[in-house]
């Protein structure tokens, strides 16, 4: 199931929060440890335009809404 967040890159971390609100108010939901990070590529998903993080401990599978914001995330990861 999907979830909408706001997310966040913090020197070696991916933060993400509920919204812009909860990042205000440091209301964190979690964080990806992109210092374990071995590899992010654009990838199909059913909604929208994805990118997957693999770390060394997980896959993380995300969903930009244009292809433009997953290009960048892509880029800046």
């Amino acid at each position: 199931q999907w979830r909408k967040h706001w997310f966040v890159l913090c020197d070696t971390s991916l933060r993400y929060y509920r919204d812009i609100e909860a990042e205000e108010l440091n209301d964190l939901d979690g964080e990806i440890d992109l210092a374990s990070c071995v590899n992010v590529s654009d990838c199909e998903v059913e909604k929208n335009y994805g990118l997957q993080i693999q770390t060394k401990r997980a896959v993380f599978t995300l969903s930009a809404m244009t292809s433009r914001i997953q290009r960048n995330w892509v880029k800046l990861l």
